[in-house]
């Protein structure tokens, strides 16, 4: 599907978007792409306006009736306009692809930066487990991967030391107990 046939998909009117939102399975990432496509639709159009029976007249009083948060939403709209170009265009990333590492990839991808660094940074998400990637964000944010600390025991940086109770499994900061 591209970024046409989405807008296209015969929605004749606001009840029939909604309808769509409400059954999309929001485990698979394509559907969550739509969502966002959707949501992003309605939103410029300011077709939202009055919808419910209540007469909504903000986005999130919307919504809040049609039973979406707004952090989700934004997440939503941003991942599809952020990425779903490049997911059509490069169709092999997508069956490996999981959304909460496109979440996690948001803030590293502002649009200024050349395809063939985000296309890498998607490839990657795909081929990684999960502490190599998040290693990864990590480092593209400007902090400290933790697989960067050579002997831990020997590291003069400042320490946190964690007790575990054996009882109901909270860890509490050691400082704290004394």
């Amino acid at each position: 599907m591209t970024v046409e046939v989405i807008q296209k998909v015969s929605y004749e009117t606001i009840d029939e978007k909604i309808s769509t939102l409400k059954s999309i399975d929001i485990t698979i990432l394509k559907s969550r792409l739509i969502r966002g496509c959707i949501l992003k639709d309605i939103k410029d159009k300011k077709e939202y306006i009055n919808v419910d029976s209540e007469g909504s007249t903000s986005w999130y009083q919307f919504l809040e009736a049609i039973g979406i948060e707004a952090e989700t939403a934004r997440s939503d709209m941003r991942i599809y306009e952020t990425f779903w170009e490049l997911l059509e265009k490069y169709p092999h990333l997508t069956p490996n692809l999981k959304y909460y590492r496109l979440k996690q990839m948001l803030p590293l991808v502002t649009g200024a930066e050349p395809e063939h660094k985000v296309v890498e940074l998607l490839e990657i998400s795909t081929i990684a487990n999960r502490r190599d990637f998040d290693n990864t964000i990590r480092e593209l944010k400007g902090l400290v991967p933790t697989d960067n600390c050579i002997d831990v025991i020997n590291c003069n940086k400042i320490k946190q030391i964690y007790e575990k109770c054996t009882y109901c499994g909270v860890y509490i900061r050691r400082e704290d107990l004394e």
